[in-house]
């Protein structure tokens, strides 16, 4: 009987033991202080809400160094908010995700990597659609196009571009 009740008590203490090890295998990591969070794919963590104080009118001005644009109110249609970076989503799509940075006003097509120069066009598009400005106006703003490129083997940066229908002396 003895016997008996050593051998329950030491299968349970190995139950506890292969239990406690699995659930700390599963365990992700919190981000390192000064990092930004991540989703799993390495996609920012975007969140629905809108910012508190986005404006309500239906046309709001963004003061360039050319003077103000009158655009349609974005943040109207906004697919989400990007909180850490002030950032707001104007389009997520496959090929690319429209960012306005509120810290600074600038507007930023993210080619998705492997993304062709069709995605560009498209990006810059919607772009001019959800302003509701033409190409003139668009490059009175502060608005560019990034995308991964390859410098090295096994070594990608993102480069930054003007849109494709603003010369650089423009920008």
């Amino acid at each position: 009987m003895k016997r008996i009740i050593i051998l329950i008590v030491v299968a349970i203490v190995a139950i506890i033991i292969v239990a406690l090890i699995f659930s700390s295998q599963n365990k992700t990591e919190a981000p390192v202080t000064g990092e930004l969070p991540t989703a799993v794919n390495s996609e920012p963590l975007i969140s629905p809400t809108p910012p508190a104080n986005a404006p309500k009118d239906d046309r709001i001005a963004l003061n360039t160094v050319a003077g103000a644009v009158q655009v349609k109110n974005f943040y109207k249609n906004a697919k989400g908010t990007w909180p850490e970076m002030d950032a707001v989503v104007l389009e997520k799509e496959i090929d690319y995700t429209i960012w306005y940075y509120r810290g600074d006003s600038s507007f930023e097509i993210a080619l998705s990597e492997g993304a062709t120069l069709s995605a560009q066009y498209a990006g810059e598009k919607a772009l001019l659609k959800d302003l509701g400005i033409g190409q003139s106006d668009a490059c009175k703003l502060s608005a560019y196009v990034t995308f991964m490129e390859d410098k090295t083997q096994g070594s990608t940066v993102r480069e930054s571009v003007p849109l494709s229908f603003c010369g650089p002396a423009l920008q």
